[in-house]
């Protein structure tokens, strides 16, 4: 553990200066999806998702913090490796209370905020901080994720004209059990016994129960999708003079028994951490394809970046990814990713 912290400190920090001018002064929406692969992403089953990347800057060699929801969601929050940003753990994952988050930075420069999440594990005070307006599915709640871009439009309608919002929005879907639009014929538990039980090779799970899975996990993000261009069509019409900047990402993948497992949280395999990055503004992001290694660490201090945000003490771990509306060539750089929960720790 004490190699592990320090090598997650051996980071570049990376800060903006208050008062600059903001390449972006309209509202700012952070999508994030939960579990959700990058090789997912297709003109036929994510048609406004393709569209996003086509327009705006896509980043085709994105990866998580993090294989754990909760803690890669804290890094792109915080631009910390869990490790540096007290978000270890499982169900304890969560923003340290020292490390200013998005919601609280774009509060302190006068943005209304919001969150909108189906996830109820987002409930923790470390996601809660900063947002003036919460609406988080309680435990056992099932919200759509046309009942959260729903609940989104009414509360980007509610922030008002008067200033830009930033609003964070948050689908639980694709996460696990993956029922699709019909339940598949077996589980990601019920794979879990057969290989607890000592299953193994295709005996673990059929071909044919292995597609009704893939297929109920593609469902479930073709609905999201379908959210995400319900979002759109009310976003761009309405938009603010200076128009809309979006950001969307997914917490991390999903391991469909490449690597002899299903789901995430437990490797850090590149299923596990491979997600999309999407950034997009018609007003003041170019579009392009970038292909080096970005990380979700990089997401605050490109957000910081864009709009201007005042500096803070602790830094970055990850570095600002746009200037003037075009890609920054950064150069080769490693990406780090970290597992740390009670029954394992992986760099």
């Amino acid at each position: 553990m004490t190699r592990l912290l320090a090598l997650s400190l051996l980071t570049i920090f990376t800060s903006c200066n208050h008062g600059s001018q903001p390449e972006h002064a309209g509202d700012v929406i952070l999508i994030t999806v939960d579990a959700l692969r990058a090789d997912f992403i297709s003109p036929e089953n994510t048609p406004s998702l393709a569209r996003l990347a086509a327009e705006g800057l896509s980043f085709t060699n994105a990866r998580a913090s993090s294989s754990h929801p909760l803690q890669s969601s804290a890094s792109l929050l915080t631009g910390l490796l869990p490790t540096r940003g007290g978000s270890i753990g499982l169900l304890e994952a969560a923003p340290s209370a020292e490390v200013e988050t998005l919601a609280e930075a774009f509060a302190q420069s006068g943005y209304t905020t919001s969150l909108v999440s189906s996830q109820p594990l987002l409930s923790a005070e470390g996601f809660r901080r900063g947002y003036s307006d919460i609406q988080i599915a309680r435990g056992g709640e099932t919200w759509s994720a046309t009942e959260v871009a729903e609940r989104a439009i009414e509360s980007l309608e509610d922030a008002g004209p008067d200033a830009p919002c930033f609003l964070h929005i948050h689908f639980a879907d694709p996460h696990e059990p993956h029922l699709g639009t019909s339940s598949p014929s077996v589980s990601f538990a019920e794979i879990r016994a057969r290989i607890a039980d000592g299953a193994k090779g295709k005996s673990i799970c059929t071909e044919q129960e292995l597609e009704s899975l893939l297929g109920a996990y593609r469902a479930e993000i073709a609905a999201v999708d379908a959210a995400i261009g319900l979002l759109l069509e009310t976003i761009e019409p309405n938009a603010k003079p200076d128009g809309t900047l979006l950001l969307f990402t997914s917490t991390c993948g999903e391991e469909f028994l490449e690597h002899g497992y299903v789901g995430h949280s437990w490797t850090l395999h590149e299923e596990a951490l491979r997600v999309p990055m999407i950034l997009h503004s018609a007003a003041s992001i170019s579009s392009a394809v970038v292909t080096r290694a970005v990380s979700h660490v990089d997401i605050a201090p490109t957000l910081f970046a864009i709009a201007a945000l005042q500096e803070r003490s602790t830094g970055f771990d990850g570095d600002a990814l746009v200037r003037s509306g075009e890609a920054i060539e950064l150069g080769p750089r490693e990406v780090l990713a970290e597992l740390v929960i009670r029954e394992r720790c992986i760099l």
